[in-house]
């Protein structure tokens, strides 16, 4: 379910082997790339909370420590983009938000330490979002905000696995309840704005189809409250499909023309 995270790494190794770090990034590929930290942030605390669990903390492990690397590359590729002072400010507190955060994410992973490193996550993720809507003003294109639109559906993917494993826990249930149903209706308002797209491609309307059904389903699921435990799999396994499926999507509108 999460080749992506491989396949970026090698993308990011590529181009590691030229002179020019940041030439091959257009405007909405940045968006897309600032766009996927905010979902790194969500997804590293749902790893972390597996591997506590012991719910396949070896696979779990693995790919918190993938996303670790994914996330520096895309730091290093965005604070060389930002050659303008408002970008530069904006991917400054990125940084530093993710300082704090790799030092908790990287240790022990422990149920006490749940709610510091979920406080950690919100504050890198807003920042990320920050980062996001300040290359999306820059880029001024049409196409910037569908980047960013879509790629913001991955991360409520694993903003609504993250609070699941929560909920199972028993870790600050009100909070947590409040932030799922707020992923929920958000996913669901953005996936309708995004199928009634003008500009989408036959394969973009295939994605997004697809989407649906496993949106269908996961909403089914999250509606049951009472067997956060017994869901688990099939949620973890819905949202990380869901990722896939946007992944594409946004890379998808990522090639669409800038005007």
């Amino acid at each position: 379910m999460r080749t992506w995270l491989s396949g970026l790494l090698l993308f990011a190794a590529a181009c590691a082997l030229h002179a020019q770090p940041v030439s091959y990034l257009s405007p909405q590929a940045a968006i897309n790339k600032a766009g996927r930290q905010r979902m790194l942030s969500e997804f590293m605390v749902k790893e972390y909370l597996q591997i506590a669990e012991g719910a396949g903390a070896g696979m779990a492990r693995g790919h918190l420590e993938e996303a670790i690397e994914v996330f520096d590359d895309q730091l290093a590729d965005l604070r060389a983009y930002a050659r303008e002072p408002d970008l530069g400010a904006t991917v400054a507190e990125v940084e530093q938000r993710w300082t704090e955060f790799r030092k908790l994410v990287l240790a022990s992973p422990r149920r006490s330490e749940a709610p510091a490193l979920r406080a950690a996550g919100r504050e890198l993720l807003e920042a990320a979002e920050r980062n996001t809507a300040a290359l999306e003003k820059h880029a001024g294109v049409a196409a910037g905000r569908l980047v960013n639109l879509a790629g913001r559906q991955r991360m409520l993917s694993q903003r609504l696995a993250k609070d699941w494993l929560l909920l199972a826990w028993g870790v600050e249930e009100a909070p947590v309840l409040e932030e799922l149903r707020g992923a929920r209706a958000e996913f669901a308002k953005a996936h309708a704005e995004l199928t009634a797209v003008a500009e989408n491609s036959d394969e973009i309307r295939a994605q997004l189809a697809a989407v649906d059904g496993l949106w269908r389903e996961l909403d089914r699921l999250l509606a049951n409250p009472r067997n956060y435990a017994q869901g688990r799999d099939a949620v973890i396994g819905n949202t990380d499909a869901i990722l896939t499926r946007m992944e594409r999507v946004t890379s998808l509108y990522e090639r669409l023309p800038a005007r």
